[in-house]
């Protein structure tokens, strides 16, 4: 028999299937940037095309939902 602990949504005795999460270690690469100027302009690029998607999606919703 395995014995799990944890945080429960409900106290209680409960039946049924159990599904547990385990937290996975995250690998963070870092890098050295030369061209400061060039990263910002990749990041002003994205922030445009960004907010242009959300746009898109707001105008959908409001054509869609109303």
């Amino acid at each position: 028999m395995q014995v799990l602990k944890g945080k429960s949504v409900y106290g209680g005795i409960a039946i049924g299937k159990i599904r547990y999460w385990h937290k996975n270690t995250q690998i963070v690469n870092r890098f050295h940037i030369s061209d400061i100027g060039k990263e910002k302009e990749k990041f002003m690029q994205a922030k445009i095309m960004t907010i242009q998607q959300l746009g898109e999606l707001y105008q959908k919703a409001r054509k869609e939902v109303g």
